[in-house]
């Protein structure tokens, strides 16, 4: 009964247990994390470009205003305002691109490694509790705490799972995620 719980509440079956018991993601466990992957690389992918056309904005203003061709449009610019621009450019731009730089390289050079971790001890259910100062208002969110590591989960686990049980938890340790558990 409480296994079957434990599935429903984390998603996973006996066959995606097996695969994490060998360190594995099963098939389906593993397109799942692919999914969530190709969105982190799609979101990196437009928040390099919005920082690559933010760090092109005072170029094109510098170019603009400093074009021989444009010139004698701009010429009633002062030269107070032609030095602040200049340098403007001179920071702004390697800044933000080399931001968009960054992460252009750093998502074409990522791979996820989906290899599932384990780690097992007595659980803990902690209800951590925020004021938020604006709003005035509480919120409540729980944590299982496991072996020295700490997970974000429902207040519907403790409803599963007693306080000191021993427990092995497998998880993606790149997404501090639950992939599965089990009672030991």
């Amino acid at each position: 009964m409480e296994d079957e719980r434990l599935m429903a509440l984390f998603k996973f079956d006996e066959s995606d247990l097996m695969a994490n018991r060998y360190g594995r993601l099963s098939p389906k466990q593993l397109a799942a994390a692919q999914d969530l992957d190709r969105f982190g690389s799609r979101f990196a992918f437009g928040l390099g470009t919005v920082f690559g056309i933010i760090a092109l904005i005072p170029l094109c203003i510098a170019l603009i205003n400093f074009l021989p061709c444009i010139q004698t449009l701009c010429e009633d610019l002062d030269l107070a305002f032609k030095i602040f621009l200049g340098v403007f450019v001179l920071i702004w731009t390697p800044i933000w691109g080399g931001l968009a730089i960054r992460i252009f390289i750093n998502n074409s050079t990522y791979r996820q490694d989906f290899s599932v971790k384990s780690v097992e001890g007595e659980v803990n259910i902690v209800a951590v509790e925020s004021r938020n100062t604006s709003t005035h208002s509480l919120h409540t969110h729980y944590e299982l705490r496991i072996g020295g590591m700490t997970f974000d989960v429902t207040g519907d686990l403790a409803n599963i799972i007693l306080q000191g049980d021993r427990y092995v938890v497998y998880y993606l340790p790149q997404l501090n995620q639950i992939q599965s558990m089990e009672k030991i």
